[in-house]
């Protein structure tokens, strides 16, 4: 059933043209927006011949506002369900897949996990940040050059020790920076402490 079917026809007692409303009971306004009072006009099996109301009759928003100024709002919603259960579902243009609903999607690969070692920094204890970044849970910031540690940024102290004639470790926050420099050659680590 369709909104159109909804409407009727009523026309004055005292005759003229035939408009359409809603409800044909109490005071009512016809979809051309004449005022018709109750006990002024009747049921009629003519077809409308106002212009207004035929016009008024194709457009979706005036049917829409006559039904809930004619306190049909409920009707109006029962109406348009029924329209939409009888539309058939659209399919995909071919060519494209359908798109499963979220439920049946397959689930995201899981990221590729990090490698222990990346040149001169072992992950184990940092988040990657950025493509060449990481960070520490103490905050230590980490920027990778390639296999280089190129920067390191902490607020914060930082220790610097000692640890034979060629070993020099810095630590800041919770990440250990040692260098060494054997065989003419400066080797450095980058761990979480």
């Amino acid at each position: 059933m369709s909104l159109e079917t909804e409407l009727k026809q009523v026309r004055r007692l005292t005759g003229g043209r035939v408009h359409l409303v809603v409800e044909a009971e109490g005071d009512r306004q016809a979809l051309c927006g004449a005022a018709l009072e109750a006990g002024t006009y009747e049921l009629t099996d003519r077809p409308a011949d106002c212009r207004s109301c035929l016009r008024r009759k194709d457009d979706p928003t005036r049917l829409s506002s006559a039904f809930f100024a004619s306190d049909q709002g409920s009707r109006l919603l029962e109406l348009s369900l029924e329209q939409a259960r009888r539309r058939p579902r659209r399919q995909p243009a071919p060519g494209k897949p359908a798109v499963p609903p979220p439920s049946r999607r397959a689930p995201k690969p899981e990221p590729e996990p990090e490698p222990e070692v990346l040149g001169e920094l072992y992950t184990a204890g940092f988040r990657r940040f950025a493509e060449n970044t990481f960070t520490s849970p103490a905050g230590v910031i980490v920027h990778m050059s390639g296999e280089r540690v190129a920067d390191v940024t902490f607020e914060g102290r930082i220790q610097v020790r000692r640890s034979g004639a060629a070993t020099v470790t810095l630590r800041a926050g919770d990440v250990d920076l040692t260098y060494s420099a054997k065989g003419g050659k400066l080797l450095g680590v980058c761990r979480k402490s």
